[in-house]
């Protein structure tokens, strides 16, 4: 993948964090949109947040936000955001499955939205 976008011959990789830099990558991918996510924790609350943005044009498409209580919901609230992003995406059913981490729950534990 690496060798696809270029990485290593301009610096692509060397402003570590920054957004513009996976947004490149996804450019040079020919991606048709790149996910930025954040998690914040306050106490034992953790939220995650996928905002989806056109490599092209930086356009914010859309985004989603998962809210969970303790460490323990952060790979459930994971899946559900990725479920949710795909689904927007439309992508095929098969290939939801298939990138499931591991089908944890049905989307309303850990204070989940749906």
């Amino acid at each position: 993948m690496l060798a696809k976008v270029g990485a290593g011959c301009d610096g692509i990789l060397e402003q570590d964090g920054h957004p513009d830099v996976g947004r490149e990558a996804a450019r040079r991918a020919g991606a048709r949109a790149f996910v930025l996510p954040t998690i914040r924790r306050f106490d034992r609350v953790f939220s995650l947040d996928a905002s989806v943005v056109d490599p092209v044009t930086g356009e914010s498409l859309f985004s989603f936000q998962e809210r969970g209580t303790g460490i323990s919901s952060v790979p459930s609230m994971i899946d559900r955001l990725a479920r949710r992003v795909r689904e927007r995406l439309q992508e095929s059913e098969q290939g939801l499955r298939a990138a499931s981490a591991g089908g944890v729950g049905d989307g309303r534990e850990a204070g989940g939205q749906r």
